[in-house]
Formats: C-alpha cells, sequence, structure tokens
C-alpha cells in the first residue's frame, strides 16, 4: 500500500513538472547600449483548421495504398504583434488505430510584450500528406474541422 501511494505521489510530480510551459531567459542588447534579461516561453497549442481541402496525391504503385494532401489555413495570432516568433504546423498524430490530423502554432513567445490591441489576425497556409494503406486512410480524422472540438472524417473531404 505504502509503495502504491508513493509510486503515485512521483508520478503525478513528475506529470506536473512536464505539463509546465518550457521557458527560457537570456541577457539581450539594448538599443542604448545597455543589457536586459529577456524570457521566452515555449507555446504549442492546438488551432481551428479552416478552408480545408483534400486533394488526392500519388501513393505509390501498390494499389493497396493510397495518398491524400491535406491543407488549410490556421489563426496564429489576432495581430503581428502577437504572433512574433510562432508559426504554424499541420501534424499527424496516431492514437490506437487511428490516425489524427491537428493543426498546431508552436514557438516561443517572449514574455511581457505589450502589444496594442489592434485586430489585423495573422493566419498561415499549412498543408501534409497523408500516405498508407486504405484502411488507415478510412480511419484518419481531422480535430477542429472549422471549429473548435469538431472531430471529422477525412472521407468527408474527399472529393
Amino acid at each position: 500500500m505504502l509503495r502504491t501511494t508513493v509510486l503515485g505521489t512521483c508520478l503525478f510530480l513528475a506529470s506536473a513538472s512536464f505539463a509546465a510551459p518550457q521557458r527560457q531567459c537570456r541577457w539581450e542588447s539594448t538599443p542604448d547600449g545597455g543589457t536586459e534579461k529577456v524570457c521566452y516561453e515555449y507555446v504549442n497549442e492546438e488551432r481551428v483548421l479552416e478552408g480545408i481541402s483534400v486533394t488526392p496525391a500519388n501513393g505509390g504503385f501498390n494499389p493497396e495504398f493510397s495518398a491524400y494532401n491535406v491543407s488549410g489555413s490556421v489563426l496564429v495570432a489576432g495581430n503581428p504583434c502577437l504572433a512574433q516568433g510562432l508559426d504554424a504546423t499541420l501534424e499527424q498524430e496516431t492514437k490506437g488505430r487511428r490516425n489524427f490530423v491537428v493543426a498546431r502554432v508552436k514557438g516561443w513567445r517572449r514574455e511581457g510584450v505589450m502589444c496594442s490591441m489592434i485586430a489585423d489576425p495573422v493566419t498561415r497556409f499549412v498543408s501534409t500528406t497523408v500516405r498508407g494503406q486504405k484502411q488507415l486512410i478510412s480511419n484518419t480524422f481531422i480535430k477542429n474541422a472549422e471549429e473548435f472540438g469538431n472531430v471529422v472524417t477525412l472521407d468527408s473531404y474527399i472529393p
């Protein structure tokens, strides 16, 4: 019983430390010739994929395999100031027998930056190629398709 409790406590503390946001600080030069300590926080967030397009691609010579190009646009940030240091990607994740296409925004965002609240959305075009056996393609889903929390099969976008 004690061993199980200690193991559970250690796993909980380890998971909390891994869940904490990554942060790095360094000294940078200022325009007046001095130096200041600047900190950056790593951002890795799921985002909504809009304007989704799925087109057939070359799956190879084997008729059991197929490939599709998945593309769309992702909102990186509300204005260029908030988008500094961030980039959008379209990634594939496997969970069990399912394959998910997920839009993510990643990068190092500077802490303490004061940005004007002018709405000038920054979007990026992203794409990826899903390749595999036809069974894998039929088990592929697009997360956050057109709205957050919406999971749609890849087959529904195939022309």
